[in-house]
């Protein structure tokens, strides 16, 4: 007791000792005097007549705290009630309740929400699930309380791709770990551990849950009820989407007993779901197509909610079919960025399953699954090349690197997929020997060499089609309506002949060319092709546009999905038109232009579909270039000169363009591509031309608002976000099937 007493009459001490020190004046510190604190001067400053000088100490309230601090707890303690629920666990200070079997299976299907788990999958009661369950309960919080578990929650199956897929089932969460503390020395060092480790005790309870729950945002979905809603799909999505590869992979979801365990694996249910979207989409008419998409794209959303998983566990073939199924609903959309990043996605995933090589185990395969097996790659290959070559997009994809070989058909016909997959690989060409950084930097010998290699293997290509499906650079004398699959040949086909041969515009003798082309005798071989190359560039603009006086009506989300060639097209005759106003052959060219925009509007007249912005940059083209021809040719006439395929701007004196029509041509002029152009303006991709673009939506008077979704030229209903596309800040959502009945 005498100890104690002595230790707190020390510690007293001390503190006095402090607090005098810390109240002498500085002489009185700095000489280590006792001072007494008088004021103004202290008795020794006085006795030696120093100057006595004493330091301010004031102490002052720290900050309070502000709004935010109280926003951010707020914020912490809505999250840790949304993982309490989630947990299965009661909020704290509510009453502890029972919880019944049949609630905590509501309960499931709520917040893991997913497809329907089978009777025959569905694990029964686990004593030791249970304890584990209150375990966590207890190890979570000091003052919650449950009467009784729950029964467990059922481990979720597995097929025989492995996938752990059991839609509206999720593993237990196992029990919360106690985490240690750092060792002082690595604490004393790097603070930061020390921190991470004290919010790591703070959301404990989440950090041992799945990571990702997939969300189900349409009613709760049967396999017998899928096939019903898909089979009245069947031959549409057949015929107008061959890469979805439909007839090859219904036959899984019809087939029992592995028909059930197909469908609740998570592949076989984003690839059913993509489906369901991409034909009712197709279905829809077009003056109610807004109100049919509130239908579609849950079942889109269905699908996109398992990418990750795909991504992470996908080992078979529906999963790289569904990633492709989905980024083909993407290209209805005015979102371009996430078509092209599913189509990315859908490649690497093949390769990361192998499908680009030949299987050890293929001689003891089917006929059919080897083709399946082809035709699921080509599928993602095509889709891949394509938006490269579109948007300037790096390929995944290394050509010299394929095993598989081509698809082979069905047995009734040509195959189209056969087809297109041998044009995506001259399309792979364009873009590596062209479009790339080493190819935009070409010499003139070896640019011109390049444009007649690929020239070449575009015309092979061409030429090895039945005659009734060759692309045509005349008018065919028939017009007969041409089936969506050979239109997206024909079409593929054209852009790439226009992309070749727009490459020789880069040639340094270029803007001479006009010149040259009009006068007699020999030339060397670059001249020649760079005229050629102008020529055949012009037609294949007029058989682009020429293809759509030979189709009915098409589907809202279809035509947008194709409308960039038409696009693409007219750019290149309005730079040919502004470039040369005095030639002959412009006003041709504007008619042809002409004559799409006037598709356009009765398309928009006549099915109520909005194509405002569209149109709105049609007319500023029409119109500039229109001009354009006039004042030249009127010129022509006043100086009575010969209006002829040669002279152009420079040869017709006094003349210039409008100040719109000079900052167009430059424009165009400067493009990569005219379709860089048009994939910059249509969508949300950014590409190698994006000044370009910004500068062209302003003249073209559809700029895009800041901070708005979309596009320049998109409209509102092919927007996702129209339909609630879009991603959260990490705040608990609500049950997404709560509305439906």
């Amino acid at each position: 007791m005498d100890t104690m007493d002595t230790e707190s009459v020390q510690s007293g001490r001390t503190r006095d000792r402090a607090s005098r020190i810390a109240k002498a004046c500085l002489r009185c510190q700095s000489k280590k005097i006792k001072c007494d604190g008088m004021t103004p001067s202290c008795t020794p400053c006085v006795n030696r007549n120093n100057e006595c000088v004493y330091q301010q100490m004031q102490r002052r309230r720290g900050p309070g705290r502000s709004k935010m601090y109280i926003q951010a707890l707020e914020e912490r303690l809505s999250k840790m009630e949304a993982v309490l629920s989630q947990a299965g666990l009661p909020r704290p200070g509510a009453p502890p309740t029972r919880v019944s079997p049949s609630e905590t299976d509501a309960a499931s299907v709520s917040v893991f929400a997913g497809p329907p788990v089978t009777s025959g999958t569905t694990a029964g009661p686990n004593p030791s699930t249970d304890a584990q369950q209150a375990g966590f309960a207890q190890a979570s919080t000091d003052h919650l309380m449950v009467d009784e578990p729950g029964p467990s929650i059922p481990r979720m199956s597995q097929n025989s791709s492995e996938q752990s897929d059991q839609r509206g089932s999720q593993t237990p969460a196992p029990p919360p770990r106690d985490i240690p503390e750092p060792p002082k020395q690595l604490s004393n060092k790097m603070p930061v551990f020390a921190v991470i480790a004290s919010r790591m005790r703070e959301v404990n309870t989440a950090s041992y849950c799945s990571t990702f729950n997939r969300q189900v945002f349409t009613p709760r979905l049967e396999r017998e009820e899928a096939i019903t809603i898909l089979m009245p799909l069947y031959d549409d999505v057949i015929d107008n989407y061959p890469l979805l590869n439909f007839h090859y992979f219904v036959r899984h979801f019809e087939k029992l007993p592995e028909a059930e365990n197909t469908f609740n694996n998570t592949s076989g249910w984003a690839y059913m779901n993509a489906v369901i979207s991409v034909g009712t989409r197709r279905k829809s008419i077009n003056n109610a197509f807004q109100e049919v998409c509130q239908l579609a794209w849950p079942f889109f959303k269905n699908a996109f909610s398992g990418l990750t998983e795909l991504m992470v566990k996908g080992t078979d073939l529906l999963a790289v079919q569904g990633i492709v199924a989905m980024a083909v609903f993407m290209q209805g959309t005015t979102c371009t960025r996430t078509a092209a990043l599913l189509s990315s996605a859908a490649v690497r995933l093949s390769q990361s399953i192998g499908l680009h090589r030949q299987p050890c185990v293929m001689m003891s395969m089917c006929v059919q699954d080897v083709e399946a097996r082809s035709r699921v790659f080509w599928a993602a290959y095509i889709l891949e090349k394509e938006m490269g070559l579109n948007h300037g997009l790096d390929s995944i994809q290394d050509d010299d690197d394929i095993e598989t070989e081509l698809p082979s058909g069905r047995g009734d016909g040509v195959d189209v997929l056969n087809l297109r997959a041998k044009l995506a690989m001259v399309e792979s060409s364009i873009r590596r020997r062209l479009y790339t950084a080493k190819g935009l930097r070409l010499t003139d010998d070896d640019l011109v060499k390049a444009i007649i290699d690929l020239d070449a293997l575009l015309e092979e290509w061409r030429s090895s089609l039945p005659a009734e499906l060759q692309p045509s650079y005349e008018p065919r004398t028939a017009s007969p309506d041409i089936a969506p699959d050979n239109l997206n040949l024909h079409l593929a086909f054209f852009r790439c002949t226009m992309m070749v041969h727009w490459a020789a515009r880069r040639h340094n003798q270029y803007p001479t060319m006009a010149v040259l082309v009009g006068t007699s005798g020999g030339f060397e071989m670059p001249y020649i092709q760079l005229s050629f190359s102008q020529k055949r560039c012009r037609m294949a603009a007029h058989a682009t546009i020429r293809l759509f006086r030979t189709i009915s009506t098409p589907q809202y989300a279809d035509l947008w999905r194709i409308l960039c060639y038409p696009l693409c097209a007219s750019l290149t005759l309005l730079t040919d038109v502004l470039e040369n106003p005095g030639c002959s052959r412009a006003r041709g060219d504007l008619a042809a232009t002409r004559s799409f925009a006037h598709f356009l509007q009765k398309f928009e007249k006549s099915e109520g579909c909005d194509l405002k912005r569209v149109l709105t940059a049609c007319a500023f083209l029409q119109r500039t270039a229109q001009r354009a021809v006039d004042d030249a040719q009127n010129m022509m006439h006043a100086q009575n000169l010969v209006v002829n395929d040669g002279p152009g701007v420079p040869l017709i004196p006094g003349f210039n363009l409008s100040e719109d029509a000079q900052v167009l041509q430059a424009l165009l002029g400067a493009a990569t591509h005219p379709m860089y152009l048009v994939q910059g303006l249509m969508g949300t991709l950014p590409n190698r031309d994006q000044r370009l673009i910004t500068r062209l939506a302003h003249l073209l008077g559809t700029p895009l608002e800041s901070g708005k979704p979309g596009s320049p030229l998109g409209p509102q209903p092919l927007q996702p976000e129209t339909y609630g596309f879009g991603f959260g800040q990490g705040q608990a959502g609500s049950d997404p099937t709560a509305n439906w009945s």
